[in-house]
């Protein structure tokens, strides 16, 4: 090569040295790590550590927190079901009352169509007439006349004044009904906007607390994307000087100098290395291209004599084709010669005929067969 590049031993004792140099330094590292005592094999288990204990301490806070929710839903919900339970027992109160009040003053016999659907009505009424002072007997009976009844006013204010007696103690009771219902209606509202409040005021310091441990996972995970990076960096760093070291020592290594002496094998100088050869010299590209060249001149000389020969094959075929022209045009001309012989021989065949034939029928065969010849036919009897 040149005195630029260089020698096969040159570029093998840089390697060498390379190699020797990296091997001290790895040795190096390892007695230090071997010797120093505060030395951290592995990962930083410190640092696991409290990455560890802080993100349990965040799931036993979020755990505290979520306890302390189910306690106050919990709690509600004990609330609500003790409220339903009074709602239920007043209403179940309420209903035994109404069943009470009915079958102590709403009887079927206190009503005052009873007299017209009571079934022992028959039975339990008087004789017709129990003797001749019965005050029962009344005028329809036929059986007593005593002219106008004069206490049918005073009996009639009397009903009139039960029946308004009556009539008021009803409504007295309907509304005392309803306002209990009423009462117990504004009761229920009333603990239902309690626990509404209550809802909206947990949800809304669930949220609170759930944006606040958002922002801090945020800001963890932004903590760890900038010591990810910080650790990406240098890593990036390390290999590229490795990077940078490894193309300096193959540059001057004699492999990428593609000197020729690495490719002889020690066994065979006639053979090559197949891990050391890197391509051909100058002398030998230069002779496959002289044996290129001397290939792409056969070939044109190869084809400019089969072109020859085709144009000499293709001149004895066209004058093979213009002597057959002439040749078939000879024998058209024979063979028209022939036809018209033909014809002229066709015709004096046709006249000598037709001068047979006329001298058979106008002078040989005179005779003539008229009708009587055939009226004949049949009348011979023998």
């Amino acid at each position: 090569g040149s005195s630029q590049v260089m020698t096969d031993e040159q570029a093998r004792q840089v390697h060498e040295e390379a190699v020797l140099t990296r091997r001290r330094e790895l040795e190096k590292d390892r007695r230090h790590r071997i010797t120093d005592k505060s030395y951290k094999y592995g990962i930083d288990g410190l640092a696991l550590g409290a990455q560890l204990k802080e993100k349990q301490d965040a799931a036993a806070e979020e755990a505290a927190h979520d306890a302390a929710f189910d306690e106050m839903r919990l709690n509600i919900d004990k609330h609500l079901m003790y409220v339903d339970q009074q709602r239920d027992e007043f209403l179940r109160q309420r209903d035994q009352d109404v069943n009470e009040y009915r079958k102590n003053e709403q009887k079927f016999e206190d009503r005052r169509e009873f007299d017209l659907n009571d079934p022992n009505a028959l039975r339990n009424s008087k004789p017709t007439r129990d003797g001749d002072d019965d005050p029962n007997v009344t005028v329809s009976s036929i059986q007593k006349f005593q002219g106008e009844d004069l206490h049918a006013a005073e009996r009639a204010k009397l009903q009139q004044a039960q029946l308004r007696a009556w009539n008021e103690a009803q409504i007295k009771a309907k509304k005392e009904k309803e306002e209990a219902e009423k009462a117990t209606d504004a009761m229920w509202a009333n603990h239902m906007l309690e626990a509404d409040l209550l809802r909206c005021d947990y949800a809304d310091k669930e949220a609170d607390m759930y944006r606040q441990r958002q922002m801090e996972t945020a800001e963890y995970n932004l903590a760890q994307k900038e010591l990810q990076d910080k650790l990406k960096a240098e890593q990036e760093a390390r290999d590229a000087m490795d990077a940078v070291t490894e193309i300096q020592a193959q540059l001057n290594s004699g492999f990428l100098s593609e000197d020729p002496a690495l490719t002889r094998s020690f066994v065979d100088p006639n053979r090559v290395r197949v891990d050391h050869f890197k391509g051909l010299t100058d002398a030998q590209r230069q002779a496959i291209f002289d044996e290129r060249a001397r290939q792409v001149e056969e070939q044109k000389r190869r084809e400019a004599e089969e072109k020859e020969l085709n144009k000499k094959i293709d001149d004895m075929t066209m004058h093979w084709n213009k002597v057959a022209m002439v040749q078939e045009h000879e024998v058209e001309r024979r063979r028209a010669e022939l036809r018209k012989e033909l014809g002229a021989t066709h015709r004096e065949q046709a006249t000598a005929k037709t001068l047979h034939y006329t001298h058979l029928y106008n002078d040989m065969y005179v005779n003539k067969i008229d009708d009587d010849f055939f009226n004949r036919f049949g009348t011979d009897h023998r």
